[in-house]
């Protein structure tokens, strides 16, 4: 595997709390019916009165020898009950979340709760460490991916209410997700 790209991702990793990532992303569904779905979750996870934090993650990876690439999006979600998210993420279909316990991240099978992969957490690592983990979840969820040859995962901004505000009051234009965090 070659080295995956170095783009800092500050998330409390290593904060001693508990957290998941969960995904409605299905490689094998269209970008329109991904999308759905994502907005989906988000709204599903904020009735729960979960905090969360949106992720993109771009990977490349071998495909019967051949390079590919792919995007999807998750949910960071910090706090998080594992049988809750185990719950949820059946929902949508995900065979895996990834979960992040005291002192190493797991990835755990979705229907029976088996940790399927543990990475374990270090301090002086915890970027790499993440990086790992979610390579992991990637490859636990998508049978038709091969090596990952890399990986970029990037935590997008959520414009707050004022920004969302200020845009509308400049008839700039809102995505749906500002519009329902809006009213």
């Amino acid at each position: 595997m070659r080295a995956v790209t170095n783009q800092i991702l500050l998330l409390p990793v290593l904060s001693g709390q508990r957290f998941c990532v969960v995904s409605a992303w299905r490689g094998e569904q269209s970008d329109e019916v991904n999308g759905t779905q994502h907005e989906d979750l988000r709204i599903r996870l904020k009735d729960l009165h979960l905090s969360i934090i949106e992720l993109r993650c771009t990977y490349f990876y071998l495909n019967h020898g051949q390079p590919m690439g792919a995007e999807e999006k998750s949910f960071f979600v910090p706090k998080a009950d594992l049988y809750e998210i185990m719950l949820i993420a059946e929902k949508y279909q995900q065979t895996s979340i990834l979960y992040k316990r005291e002192g190493r991240i797991e990835i755990v099978q979705v229907k029976v709760g088996r940790v399927l992969h543990t990475i374990p957490l270090r301090e002086e690592y915890q970027t790499e460490n993440f990086r790992t983990a979610y390579i992991h979840y990637v490859l636990s969820r998508n049978q038709n991916v091969g090596e990952i040859t890399d990986i970029n995962i990037a935590k997008l901004h959520l414009p707050t209410r004022l920004e969302s505000l200020l845009r509308l009051k400049n008839k700039e234009d809102l995505s749906a997700t500002e519009w329902m965090e809006l009213f």
